[in-house]
């Protein structure tokens, strides 16, 4: 059985906990939390059974096998190279922080040299084995299309906007790259997206704002020598209306691909 300890214990690691203790307890173990709120490391500790920490550092020391980074990219840079070095594999929510590009190099090179993986879930969106499809067959090119109410985008102080607004409206077009550095906490799957496909720097992203739109939909468009792809998703927004409790799902889906002998995709 695998030990398993979470950087972040907002919404979306409460979900992968219950689902761990639910469906996975046979395979992983929930040892340590860690969150610089103690309140809400001591609510998801008690929730788990497990030990609460406020300090990453004195939380790797339990020895983890895994860690589940559900806090912030700012916090995944952070802390990524202690988690590694610690001897625990990371799986990160926060994949924006995968933009910088140096970062993602120091991470690939951290994870070769320590003899650790990091697995990246595929978040709000899906697909992944199709884009990998489609980068093997050559000339791809790839975009998102993301739509979210005003309320889920008022966390940016680019969006120049209120909860109010009555108007649909494109308020961003560009690379993925600009995407994350704009909207920080809203557009990871963009960042999925390049990293899965032609890069951050060259995956297309165009972010709307629909008033009274009742779920976060994400649309991907897929264009190669493989063809043509156009991929829909609605997610249903978490208790944070900027994130999707889908993130959480396929790190759940991620846990259960990993411990299972039969690996499909």
């Amino acid at each position: 059985m695998k030990t398993i300890a979470f950087l972040g214990c907002g919404t979306l690691a409460a979900i992968i906990a219950e689902g761990i203790k639910n469906d996975l307890s046979g395979h992983y173990s929930i040892t340590a939390v860690c969150d610089i709120r103690e309140e809400a490391a001591k609510k998801l500790a008690a929730e788990c059974g497990c030990q609460p920490f406020t300090d990453i550092e004195e939380m790797l020391k339990t020895g983890p096998d895994m860690v589940v980074e559900a806090a912030a990219g700012s916090v995944l840079k952070e802390n990524a190279a202690a988690i590694l070095k610690s001897g625990a594999d990371l799986v990160p929510l926060s994949v924006g922080a995968f933009a910088d590009p140096g970062f993602y190099g120091e991470l690939s090179s951290l994870a070769e040299e320590n003899g650790r993986t990091v697995h990246v879930p595929s978040g709000a969106i899906g697909g992944f084995d199709l884009m990998g499809a489609g980068m093997a067959a050559g000339c791809l090119s790839a975009s998102v299309v993301t739509e979210k109410p005003p309320k889920a985008l008022m966390n940016s102080p680019w969006f120049k906007g209120s909860p109010d607004d009555t108007e649909e409206r494109e308020v961003f077009s560009g690379t993925a790259l600009e995407a994350i550095e704009k909207f920080p906490k809203n557009v990871n799957v963009a960042v999925a997206l390049g990293i899965a496909t032609v890069g951050p720097d060259r995956a297309r992203v165009s972010i709307r704002s629909v008033p009274g739109l009742p779920r976060n939909r994400h649309t991907i468009t897929l264009d190669g020598n493989f063809g043509h792809a156009a991929v829909t998703i609605e997610a249903a927004p978490s208790s944070n209306p900027s994130s999707s409790s889908l993130a959480a799902y396929s790190v759940l889906a991620l846990l259960k691909k990993l411990a299972s002998p039969i690996q499909i995709g």
